[in-house]
């Protein structure tokens, strides 16, 4: 009898929080960066030119706007070139804007971001969410589990934002990683990179953090070393076809 009515209960849950989060699926989240660096670009401005609405992004780069998919958000700040970005899933976005003469931007520190983060997953905590969003299959039991924390944990608005917001640490978390080794310094001290240049280098040849994390220092050097002489090549040979006329047919 305990076990059907748990299953009903359940039943009911599950019902209620899906109609629930479908309405609950239109914020853009996303993380501002000066172009090629780990720099944040702090107080920039988020416009979503679709349904006229305006946010800056806070001390750590990060803005939330609210927008549908096919918004355009045209973000601009001080010192740095306009540009749209058109919304197309939903999922959180890292976005790098070309800095121009003038800089608002805020170098953050690991602590100071590791401590914002814990903060916010005590706040989910303190909301009954304390698996991040991804609770153990034993709460399920009627027995020694508990079925409605579960389905809290697993179903619920504040589960799904802890999972977004897991999510979003991870990548966060490995970008920081890789920036710190494979810098702006750390290129320019091994190859003779020019600066208009950096941006697009390392875009190419970004390692990802598994890979970085079994190099020594000689293995980075060795990567920077070769990955710049596979550029140069590259470069070189673009711009010598870009030389090459056409011939003239009589």
């Amino acid at each position: 009898m305990q076990i059907r009515y748990t299953l009903a209960v359940i039943a009911i849950l599950l019902l209620n929080i899906t109609k629930t989060e479908a309405q609950d699926s239109r914020v853009q989240q996303g993380v501002l960066f000066k172009k090629g660096t780990s720099v944040r670009v702090a107080n920039a401005e988020v416009f979503n030119k679709n349904i006229q609405a305006l946010v800056r992004s806070n001390g750590l780069g990060v803005f939330t706007i609210l927008a549908s998919a096919g918004d355009t958000l045209l973000i601009s700040g001080p010192g740095y070139t306009s540009q749209q970005f058109i919304v197309v899933d939903m999922k959180d976005v890292f976005i790098y804007l070309q800095p121009g003469n003038m800089l608002d931007e805020v170098l953050v520190t690991g602590k100071s971001l590791q401590q914002e983060q814990r903060e916010i997953q005590d706040a989910f905590r303190s909301k009954g969410v304390y698996y991040g969003g991804k609770p153990p299959i034993g709460l399920l039991s009627p027995f020694s589990g508990s079925p409605l924390t579960f389905i809290n944990e697993a179903f619920g608005k504040n589960a799904k934002r802890a999972r977004r917001f897991n999510d979003f640490v991870q990548r966060e978390s490995e970008y920081s990683e890789v920036a710190q080794h494979f810098s702006d310094r750390a290129i320019k001290a091994t190859v003779p990179i020019k600066e208009e240049d950096l941006a697009d280098f390392k875009a190419e040849y970004w390692p990802d953090r598994e890979t970085l994390r079994r190099w020594n220092e000689l293995d980075l050097l060795t990567y920077i070393k070769r990955s710049y002489e596979q550029f140069s090549k590259n470069r070189s040979s673009s711009d010598t076809s870009l030389l090459k006329l056409p011939e003239l047919k009589p």
